[in-house]
């Protein structure tokens, strides 16, 4: 399944129009853009909606703590018109309202990109496309004393947003090792 990509070596603000950025926005880079996902050859084209941002800290003090968000990626931003805030994971729309973002700039807890609903369900309507997640998970299962019970149980699935909500189902298989 496609993953996110991970951005460093560029500034925060110079996302997504610096020609620092312009020149890691490749698919060596991990931003493939609109793809069938390389080798995999997918049945339907698709760009990843997210990256994450990682800036740590270093001898020359540019970045005063190492922080790593989640953004929006190039096709989302450019989608919604996004524009960096000027709070790190921070974007906003064309009028200046806060629209996309990672709870972590604020509070502490799990990474998420957070949009803003009419923004996203209006240029999804706009370009005729769908928003999908994927799913891609694991739990393994090691006893000391038991040969045959090893294994692995294996997770994956896929949703959209559809016109009823989100649709989609998950898959488990359990394999032995």
């Amino acid at each position: 399944m496609p993953e996110s990509s991970s951005q460093t070596g560029v500034f925060m603000g110079e996302f997504f129009w610096a020609p620092a950025y312009q020149a890691v926005d490749n698919s060596y880079n991990g931003n493939p853009g609109w793809s069938r996902n390389g080798r995999r050859n997918l049945p339907v084209v698709l760009a990843q909606t997210t990256a994450r941002y990682l800036a740590e800290r270093g001898y020359d003090c540019s970045v005063e703590e190492s922080i790593s968000v989640r953004i929006p990626s190039k096709t989302m931003s450019d989608g919604l018109k996004l524009v960096w805030s000027g709070r790190d994971g921070m974007f906003n729309d064309p009028q200046g309202q806060l629209a996309v973002y990672d709870p972590t700039v604020v509070s502490a807890g799990p990474d998420a990109l957070l949009a803003r609903r009419d923004l996203v369900e209006k240029y999804l309507a706009d370009q005729g496309l769908a928003l999908v997640w994927t799913v891609l998970g694991g739990k393994q299962y090691m006893e000391r004393d038991q040969k045959d019970g090893k294994g692995e149980m294996q997770i994956n699935g896929a949703y959209r947003l559809g016109d009823r909500g989100v649709e989609g189902r998950l898959h488990g298989r359990y394999r032995k090792f």
